[in-house]
Order: C-alpha cells, then structure tokens, then sequence
C-alpha cells in the first residue's frame, strides 16, 4: 500500500505534519480558550501538549516545519499581530536548517517547505488569473500551485512523474481531515462506548479502502507513469528563475491593471519550462557498468534512444531490481527496457532482471527478454522464460552473428553458435560486440574456458577499446593470449567489495597491466559511464 501511494504521489498523507499538527494543536488551543483561558495561557499549554507530541512522533522534517508555522501563528494571534505565511515558512526553514545543515541534502525538506511556497506564491497568482469559486476547482488549483514549484524537485529526487497525481488529490485531500478525526474520535470513544468507537474506525476503513482503489484505478489508466529522468541542475536554476520571473510578471500587471487575457499569456511560459526541463538530446551512446555488488549490470543507451540491458544480478545484495537498476534506469530516463539480455544462468547475472519482471505493472517495462541459444538446457534461464511470458515479454535467443542495430550504433554477437556443441554455463555465455563510429566494446559474461577459445577464432583480429572483464576478474578467464587477441584500452571490472571469490584476481590484474590496459573496477569506482560521439570517449 505505501508503494502504491507513493507511485500516484499521495504519500504525503502518511507523513506527520500540517494536517496533524493544526487539526491536534489548534483544536486543543480553541478547546481551552473556550474554557475562559486567555490567549497566552491557552497558548502556552496547548503548544506544551504540542511539544510533547512532537517529541513522540521523532522531530521529521514536515513535523518540524508544521510544529513552527504553528507556533507562529498562535504568537502572532497572542501579541495582537498579523499572521504572515511566507515569513513564517521562511523563518521554519532557517531554524531547521540551523538545527541540522544536513537537510539541505534531505528530500522532505525541499518537498514539505516547497509545497508551502507553492500555496503561498504560486497559488494567489493562478487564482487571480483564472478566478473560479467552484470548491473542488479551488482544490485542483491548490494541487497545481504545488506541483508547479515542486515539480523539477520531484524529477530530483524521484525521476517520475505520475500524470494523474494532481486528480487523485482532487479526491484525496478533502478526506485527510475525516480519516484523522474519525481516527482520534474512534481511539478515544473505543474506552467509552465502544460500539461508537467501532463505528468510527470502520468508516475510516472505508475512506482508507476507498484511497486504494483510486490509486489502483490511477495507475491502470495510460500513461499513469512518465518517466522523465533527473534533470541537470542547471536545469532546474533556469527553470527557478523562468518561475520565479513570470510571477513577479504577473504581480506587476496586476498592478498596472492589465487585463486576465494578458496575464493568462503570461502563464503559457510554464510550457516553456517544463520542456527545458525534460528535454534529452539523442546523439550519444552512453555505457554504465552498475555498482550491483558480486555480480553484474551494465545499462546501454543508443543514440537514438534504444535502451538495452545486460545482465542485472548480484549474489551479495537482495533486491538488486527494485533498489538499485530500477531507480538508475529511471534517473535515466528510461521506463522501458528494449532488449534484457542475460548471458547465462548464473544467479548473480539475473536476480535483479527476475526482479523486474515481477514488477511489469509497477517498475520498468521490458519489451524483450533475449537468452542464450542453448538455454532450455539450463533449468534457472527456462523458469526466467516462463516467468517473462506470463507477464507477456517477448522471449527471443542470440546466436552468432545476430546483430541489433541503433543509428549507426549495432550490437552483434559473437557467440555462441548454433554449430556449437550446446554449452551451458560461464562456457555458454553471450558475447556481445558494441560498435559505435571509431568505438568498440566487448561484453563478455563470464566466458572462458572452451568457450573463450572459440570466441577468438571468431574475433577475427579486431581490436576493441573497452573490454567487461569476464567473470568478474576470475583468474580463469580472459587468457593472455585473448588480451593479445582484442588488445584493449580500457579494462571494467564488475566485482562486490571483499567478495568471498577474491576477485578480481592479482593473476588477472597482473595480465591486464601487462596489456597496458586502464583498469576501472566498480569495487573502487562503483558505477562507471562511458559516452562517446562516436569519436571521443568520456569516462566518469
């Protein structure tokens, strides 16, 4: 249920805060005033109960935020002053910041003092330029005002955005308020009169059930998911600046008495922003090797946008898919997978592909899962491909000389062969050539033995500038002799840190700095990226 909120990005009603803290600290506040108390005495004990229960609750970002602004606003009703919310978020986010420098880093910080600027900037320029007086309209308008100023910090933090969001809290947020006063009146009425209580909390059940079944609903609608990547931080100043410019804009027209056409042209420069934001320019391939711990994952973007996935396992880490390939992928911009090649059927080079699969209706969709030609003789990759057609992905086989191409990028596969005696194993494993321009690359699985001794029969001499490393460094693989065969560069390694292997083996990294190759090992790196034109290679 929470992963299902925050995918339809209403999770915010499980935080603690403004609803909570107003609906707790004001109503105990009118409570006692209504007993004769003054204003200061009222103020004090109500916000001494406060303290105590933020105390409880453990001082959360938005506990903090909403506790302040709280505080502020009875100072303010106490003194006689007026109650301003812009000062009032500004001086909450400068004592939190103060209290810990360390939210500056933190997600909900950003999203709970956000949404506050939001409603208090953003929202009265909307209202005054599209004037409506129709409560749920009004509603939808508080929604939009929001995701106006927090959406380049969703894309930071989470690199989606659920197209339907701002509906569902059309629906949503009206009820926050009932689902926590029936909850408080059901607790307490349970001690009393407990068919009372019972009563409560069942229809608490109901609006709780009913939430669920929207956020199911929201997400079985097309295009419920955009995956739109995290944008550059320059980006998301520009973007500021755009915002921040078109209101001071309209401000000013408000002032000089221009009409609500002129001004609603005005807000056409929020398109205009959302498109520098999103925007991704193609031309590029771009290689990560994943940090996956003891195993192997490395990510291909075409320069024309096919995406490819090798490998995506790991012995060592649990839920490798959803923690750690799904959100690169998406960071990335990437929600579908074209091609999901697993090279053979070892555990530590397909948990976190396995993973995906089982999550087609929530994570990243993959449209092809391609195995070995022999793999119905391994019974890991036949369960993977039965697995694959149940959650309808076309599952297709790679032999020698099988090519996909993108642009002028082509992938090709060097082995195995159908003539091939069927080999399973690391003996088995696809060999992929990537071929970009002046680039080349050789992924290499876990190859060797005989089947490393075929594969440079048919390498037919040519020499490659990147090599994956196969079998993670193992000293069983990549022979002196195959060094000598694709001569490469560039060396990556994709090993977990003090694995119970010991690789990469001192044999095998003594044989690489012989060939004279730059080693890139994700144990010291963690992930490594590789972006060339075709001509030029950068390494990050």
């Amino acid at each position: 249920v929470k992963e299902l909120y925050q995918n339809n990005r209403i999770s915010h009603i499980l935080a603690i805060s403004g609803l909570h803290i107003s609906f707790i600290g004001l109503g105990i506040y009118k409570l006692i005033r209504k007993t004769g108390v003054g204003f200061l005495g009222s103020g004090i004990l109500s916000m001494g109960i406060l303290t105590l229960y933020v105390l409880m609750i453990g001082f959360s970002v938005s506990s903090v935020r909403a506790y302040l602004m709280l505080f502020l606003k009875i100072g303010a009703e106490i003194t006689g002053r007026v109650y301003d919310m812009l000062t009032a978020v500004m001086l909450g986010a400068a004592i939190t910041v103060c209290y810990q420098p360390l939210y500056l880093t933190d997600g909900g910080f950003f999203l709970s003092y956000g949404a506050i600027l939001g409603i208090a900037l953003v929202l009265p320029a909307i209202e005054h330029s599209f004037p409506c007086r129709n409560k749920r309209l009004t509603g939808f308008y508080v929604s939009l005002a929001i995701n106006i100023v927090l959406f380049p910090m969703t894309l930071w933090f989470f690199y989606v955005f659920p197209t339907y969001s701002m509906l569902l809290n059309m629906f949503v947020l009206p009820l926050t308020g009932p689902v926590l006063g029936l909850s408080i009146a059901g607790s307490l009425l349970l001690m009393w009169i407990p068919f009372m209580g019972e009563l409560c909390l069942k229809s608490c059940s109901l609006i709780l059930e009913f939430y669920e079944w929207i956020c199911r609903a929201g997400s079985r609608l097309p295009y419920a998911k955009l995956v739109l990547g995290q944008p550059s931080w320059w980006k998301m100043a520009l973007y500021y600046v755009l915002l921040l410019g078109t209101l001071c804009l309209i401000g000013h027209m408000r002032k000089k008495g221009k009409g609500k056409r002129r001004i609603r042209a005005i807000w056409a420069m929020l398109v205009l922003m959302i498109g520098i934001l999103v925007y991704q320019s193609n031309g590029q391939l771009n290689v990560v090797v994943l940090d996956v711990g003891q195993g192997d994952g490395i990510s291909i973007r075409g320069p024309q946008g096919m995406t490819c996935f090798v490998d995506g396992g790991s012995s060592n880490r649990s839920k490798l898919g959803q923690y750690c390939i799904e959100p690169f992928l998406e960071s990335q911009g990437i929600g579908i997978l074209d091609y999901a090649f697993i090279t053979h059927g070892d555990y530590d080079h397909y948990s976190g592909i396995a993973e995906l699969l089982e999550r087609q209706d929530a994570g990243i969709q993959i449209r092809n899962l391609v195995l070995p030609l022999h793999y119905k003789e391994d019974e890991s990759l036949v369960e993977l491909a039965v697995k694959a057609k149940d959650e309808g992905v076309n599952v297709l086989v790679i032999k020698e000389g099988d090519s996909l191409r993108d642009g002028a990028m082509r992938i090709t596969c060097l082995h195995p062969a159908k003539e091939d005696v069927q080999m399973t194993g690391n003996e088995g494993s696809i060999v992929l050539s990537i071929t970009y321009g002046g680039f080349s690359m050789l992924c290499t699985g876990d190859i060797e033995g005989k089947g490393e001794e075929l594969l440079m029969k048919r390498m037919q001499g040519v020499a490659y500038d990147v090599l994956k490393v196969a079998h993670h460094g193992s000293k069983y693989s990549t022979s002196e002799e195959f060094l000598k065969r694709c001569s490469p560069t560039i060396a990556l390694i994709s090993a977990g840190e003090e694995n119970s292997y010991g690789h990469p083996h001192k044999e095998l990294l003594k044989r690489l700095e012989e060939a004279k190759c730059r080693i890139y090992d994700t144990r010291k790196n963690g992930a490594i990226l590789l972006q060339t034109d075709g001509n030029s290679l950068t390494i990050r």
